[in-house]
């Protein structure tokens, strides 16, 4: 999905209350599931005559607003059914702004999936803004997101409302697939495989960990006075009762852990445990 930062572009001004999505895109185009093509068929029956000629008084039939990238509409806009196609249609169109004092909130929530930003206005704002779209090419509006404004040809400005999620969404160019994808990078996999496990296993080569796997707690085992191995230089004695497991594939208890001298985190002292070389004596 493209980001939707700054739009600036001519508005349509669609004088109508209540376009349901059967308006915006008729039955007979919900066959397809793709999302591009769609913009031919966007208000058909509308904009074509029963000839398949075009209607010339259908306002995005008008040379000053075939290029509109904004659509400034009338109360309840997209109610009817929860068809996708509407906003798809819109997009394929070239339109990713449609301004109106209420929504379906249907159609409402799939603009937002798919890089349509939908803006709530007063009806006195609303009136504003249909007199500069009504001036056509000469006047064009500017859809600041980050700031939440709506800047006119003549300087004013209004604000609106969003949720701040939504928001961010559409700042990065977030849709499900996204979002998905960017939640699975921060739960990825810790395992041999991992980039964070692969790091943490040079960081303990450097310090002649080499021979050391992820340890589990477990109590101390073996008779007491069992030997280990003496701790590396740069370290220093910490915590007891740890085991390791060798790169043979045999668990040695240990009861001494060793520190690097520049220290572990919390999360990396468990796995310190120096392996005993020898087993421990029967």
């Amino acid at each position: 999905m493209d980001k939707f930062t700054v739009l600036e572009g001519v508005a349509a001004p669609l004088k109508v209350v209540n376009v349901d999505t059967d308006m915006i895109i008729p039955k007979q185009y919900l066959k397809t599931i793709k999302r591009t093509g769609l913009g031919k068929a966007l208000f058909s029956e509308q904009r074509y005559r029963e000839d398949g000629s075009e209607n010339p008084d259908f306002v995005l039939n008008k040379p000053a607003y075939r290029n509109a990238k904004i659509l400034v509409a009338g109360d309840n806009f997209g109610c009817g059914s929860s068809r996708e196609h509407a906003p798809w249609a819109l997009l394929d169109f070239g339109i990713r702004c449609v301004i109106s004092t209420s929504f379906a909130d249907i159609f409402y929530n799939n603009c937002f999936k798919n890089g349509i930003l939908p803006i709530k206005v007063k009806p006195d704002e609303l009136e504003k803004l249909f007199e500069d779209a009504e001036r056509g090419a000469n006047a064009t509006l500017t859809i600041d997101l980050e700031k939440q404004e709506i800047r006119g040809p003549d300087g004013g400005t209004i604000t609106f409302e969003i949720d701040p999620f939504r928001k961010h969404c559409l700042l990065n160019g977030l849709d499900d697939i996204g979002l998905t994808t960017v939640s699975s990078r921060r739960s990825a996999p810790r395992g041999p495989g991992s980039k964070r496990f692969r790091r943490r296993r040079r960081y303990f080569d450097r310090h002649q960990f080499s021979d050391l796997m992820l340890p589990r707690k477990r109590k101390p085992s073996g008779p007491s006075g069992s030997k280990t191995a003496p701790a590396p230089s740069g370290s220093s004695e910490s915590g007891k009762g740890w085991s390791a497991t060798s790169s043979s594939g045999v668990r040695w208890p240990t009861s001494t852990v060793f520190v690097p001298a520049g220290g572990f985190s919390a999360s990396r002292r468990r796995v310190a445990a120096i392996i005993s070389p020898t087993p421990p004596p029967a």
